[in-house]
């Protein structure tokens, strides 16, 4: 699965991925270009079910995003009310996940 994201700058962020019960099940961390970014993450091992995808930076957390991994399938199912960390007016993270066959 690939995770797309923006950052205001260069810098180290974190994605996590939780199980629906909040047990944590991939960490991941990613040195963060200016711009757009996107990160491989290799979901193979996990079970079919629902996940969160969280991303974070040293001082903030975007909203999770949940995701639904079938046998060969993830989905996205829901971003809710997203909101961005605020960071003087301008967002820092816009988290999204391009739908892949894993």
């Amino acid at each position: 699965m690939t995770v797309q994201f923006a950052s205001l700058k260069e810098e180290n962020v974190t994605i996590r991925v939780m199980d629906f019960s909040g047990r944590l099940v991939l960490v991941q961390e990613y040195a963060a270009d200016n711009g757009i970014n996107e990160a491989v993450l290799q979901l193979d091992g996990l079970q079919a079910g629902v996940y969160l995808v969280r991303i974070s930076n040293a001082t903030s957390t975007a909203e999770p995003m949940r995701i639904v991994k079938e046998f060969k399938r993830i989905f996205l199912i829901d971003i809710g009310n997203a909101r961005l960390p605020d960071f003087g007016g301008q967002a820092f993270l816009k988290l999204s996940v391009l739908f892949a066959h894993v």
